[in-house]
């Protein structure tokens, strides 16, 4: 079966200017965002911050693109509203317990992000202030 031209035209961005992330959702159908540099901790402070400055912009810009979180189901029923999230709790974790694979997708899928998002206010650096 073939996949489908929608589903294989995504941009990704890891760490990059938001304006880059702005480009890429311009041009692209679907995007990934992923976690580099001073933000490679999903989850962070760092991480947090960025998240809610990149979604503030995209809420400025009107309704919000098909966003993937890389690595990010640890985020699902979180406050941003990713359209799909991945991650490897699964297939590292599943021989620790007495679950069985499918039963632990199953609990991880049925938990969904918002769909909408309010404008946050943000924290700023106070080494940033001019």
């Amino acid at each position: 079966m073939a996949i489908p031209e929608t589903l294989r035209r995504t941009g990704v961005a890891h760490g990059l200017p938001i304006d880059y992330l702005l480009e890429l959702i311009d041009e692209w159908p679907r995007v990934c965002f992923g976690s580099s540099g001073v933000h490679w901790q999903v989850g962070s402070p760092a991480w947090e911050r960025r998240a809610d400055e990149v979604f503030n912009e995209l809420a400025k810009r009107g309704p919000l693109p098909w966003i993937h979180m890389l690595r990010g189901l640890a985020l699902s029923g979180d406050r941003w509203p990713f359209a799909s999230a991945d991650g490897v709790n699964v297939a590292r974790n599943f021989k620790d317990g007495n679950t069985c694979p499918e039963r632990m997708a199953r609990r991880i899928d049925v938990i969904q992000c918002p769909i909408r998002w309010a404008v946050r206010p943000e924290q700023r650096n106070m080494f940033d202030a001019a």
